[in-house]
C-alpha cells in the first residue's frame, strides 16, 4: 500500500512538473504595435505617409494610394545609393519564421529584411537581403525561413528599401507604399 501511494505521488509530481514547465510551442501572429523610420513622405499634413501608418493589420483594399493608411519614403528618384529604412516594433518576442510585407503600391523596392531583439538578447538576423523583384499590386511579400523558425527570438523587424528600383520618370509621384507587415512564428 506504501509503494502504491508512493507511486502514485511520484506520478502527480511528475505530471506537476510538466505543467510547471509549462506547454509545447504556440503559433504566434503578430502585426507591429510601433514604428520608425529613416524618412517618409509628406503632402504637408503630419500623418500622410507617417510610419504611424505601419501600426496594426492591413487597412488599405487594392492597390492604391493611401496617405494615412500606408507608410512611403521621402523621396523616389533614379539615385541608385538611396535607401530607406522602416523599423517596427512587436508586442512579443517570438522565434521567427516569417515575415509578411503588405505593399499597397509600387511593390518591388525591398533589398533587405533583418530581424533585431529590442534587449539586446539576440544579434541582427538578415533573413533577406536581395532585390525584392516585380510583383503585381497590391502584394505581400513573405519571406519564409528554412528550416522552420530562428534558434533565437526577436520583437524587431527592420526593413531597407531601395526606391530607385520601382522609379519610373513618367510617373515621378508614384511611390512605394507599404501598409502594415506581419510577423509569425511560435512562443
Amino acid at each position: 500500500m506504501v509503494r502504491l501511494h508512493a507511486a502514485i505521488i511520484t506520478g502527480l509530481v511528475a505530471l506537476m512538473a510538466l505543467s510547471a514547465c509549462g506547454r509545447g510551442p504556440r503559433n504566434v501572429s503578430q502585426f507591429a504595435n510601433g514604428a520608425l523610420a529613416t524618412d517618409f513622405r509628406s503632402d504637408g499634413t503630419p500623418d500622410d505617409y507617417s510610419p504611424g501608418n505601419l501600426v496594426g493589420s492591413p487597412d488599405v483594399d487594392g492597390c492604391l494610394d493611401s496617405p494615412t493608411g500606408a507608410w512611403a519614403p521621402a523621396v523616389v528618384t533614379s539615385n541608385d545609393s538611396l535607401t530607406s529604412t522602416i523599423t517596427l516594433g512587436y508586442p512579443n518576442f517570438i522565434n521567427v519564421g516569417e515575415v509578411d510585407v503588405f505593399e499597397n503600391l509600387n511593390p518591388g523596392s525591398i533589398v533587405q529584411i533583418d530581424l533585431e531583439a529590442s534587449d539586446g538578447s539576440a544579434g541582427p538576423l538578415t533573413i533577406w537581403s536581395q532585390p525584392e523583384g516585380t510583383a503585381s499590386c497590391p502584394s505581400i511579400f513573405s519571406v519564409q525561413l528554412s528550416g522552420g523558425t530562428t534558434d533565437d527570438q526577436f520583437d524587431t523587424v527592420v526593413i531597407t528599401l531601395q526606391p530607385s528600383l520601382v522609379y519610373d520618370p513618367s510617373s515621378p509621384d508614384d511611390f512605394p507604399e507599404i501598409n502594415a507587415v506581419q510577423m509569425s512564428g511560435t512562443d
